[in-house]
């Protein structure tokens, strides 16, 4: 998975690329603004807090959706996810967007290694296992 800019996505190589805009105009944007709600590195943090609970409560409506919708794509597609937002290059929240569904896809374990991907994780290692077992449970 990797971070971009949506004013200036790699063009040249668009059909290799899967890109999910990430800033304010979707669930997974921002809610903490630079300025109003701190700092740029104050903002993500709060918004590395957010995330969990966001996806766990499912509130905004679809947060759960779009990072399921992630980690399915991160499991099961062999071209990458490209999340786009209006800072990249700058530190932006996207990159705990990234951690998260990375986490949670197995990725990067000791990241976000905790309750809230116990139910995901048990329901992927039976995915796993039923599809090892050619779909019989």
């Amino acid at each position: 998975m990797l971070i971009g800019n949506i004013r200036n996505p790699p063009h040249n190589v668009w059909p290799a690329f899967h890109y999910v805009r990430v800033d304010r105009t979707t669930v997974l944007g921002n809610p903490f603004v630079i300025g109003r709600d701190g700092t740029r590195v104050e903002v993500i943090a709060k918004y590395r807090t957010w995330l969990p609970d966001a996806y766990r409560d499912d509130a905004p409506k679809g947060v759960r959706l779009m990072i399921d919708q992630l980690v399915d794509h991160e499991l099961h597609s062999e071209c990458p996810t490209v999340l786009l937002c209006w800072c990249h290059p700058q530190p932006c929240h996207a990159s705990v967007i990234q951690e998260f569904v990375e986490a949670a896809a197995g990725v990067i374990v000791e990241d976000y290694n905790s309750e809230y991907f116990a139910d995901f994780n048990e329901a992927s290692a039976a995915t796993k296992e039923a599809q090892a077992s050619g779909g019989r449970t």
